[in-house]
């Protein structure tokens, strides 16, 4: 059964920083919780170049113990229903997963994102069970990256995958919310396709169907 690794590194930390200075994107509307002199010191800079600074303004956050408790008990927290959940993921995307170990990286910053090295972010200002359900979150997409990335880019491009990616993750509230009472909301821009996704899976729950449908869809807008 996979598993998930909960981790605090300074320096994936500075990087989430960093990229939520720099992040960009077209349909998005990410909410940043930095300070906008932050945001005007690194916007453009290079992470080499702001790495040290960065590491500096966050040196207090990260001598505090509370990284450790938020880490301790999101690693309780998931291993209850760690299981569980891997075994959903696989019988309702019918694809096994690709990997027995996933790493959870706490981060400072409100911005959670996921790598292309199977890892993620937490943030350690969400409440407990927030938290808990962005790891389902994150997962989601590694997992749906993972087995069907490929061929959707392929047929959609980055930007529309990417989309696409994120409006699956209604899934996790039709099939996953009990695990941890949290509802998954969304991105505004997503709403449509979100709405779209789970009237078709209520009607039958059958995700290359539904991945084909979702292609039909975004090749109409």
């Amino acid at each position: 059964m996979s598993k998930l690794n909960f981790k605090f590194d300074k320096e994936r930390d500075a990087l989430n920083f960093w990229q939520l200075c720099n992040y960009e994107c077209s349909w998005k509307d990410e909410k940043t919780d930095l300070n906008s002199n932050y945001i005007r010191a690194f916007k453009g800079k290079s992470f080499l170049d702001s790495k040290r600074e960065i590491l500096e303004n966050l040196e207090r956050l990260h001598v505090s113990p509370y990284i450790e408790f938020f880490r301790e008990s999101l690693d309780k927290s998931w291993k209850s229903i760690n299981d569980e959940y891997f075994n959903r993921l696989e019988k309702i995307t019918n694809k096994q997963i690709s990997l027995e170990n996933f790493d959870a990286y706490i981060t400072t910053v409100g911005r959670c994102a996921y790598y292309e090295d199977n890892s993620f972010t937490v943030s350690l200002k969400r409440p407990l069970l927030q938290a808990v359900r962005t790891c389902g979150h994150e997962l989601f997409h590694i997992h749906v990256d993972n087995s069907y990335g490929n061929r959707l880019r392929g047929l959609l491009g980055d930007d529309k995958f990417n989309f696409l990616n994120e409006s699956l993750t209604v899934l996790l509230n039709l099939e996953f919310r009990d695990l941890w009472f949290a509802k998954d909301v969304g991105y505004l821009q997503t709403r449509n396709l979100r709405n779209y996704i789970s009237k078709k899976w209520k009607k039958e729950r059958d995700f290359e169907k539904l991945l084909k449908k979702c292609i039909e869809y975004l090749k109409q807008r």
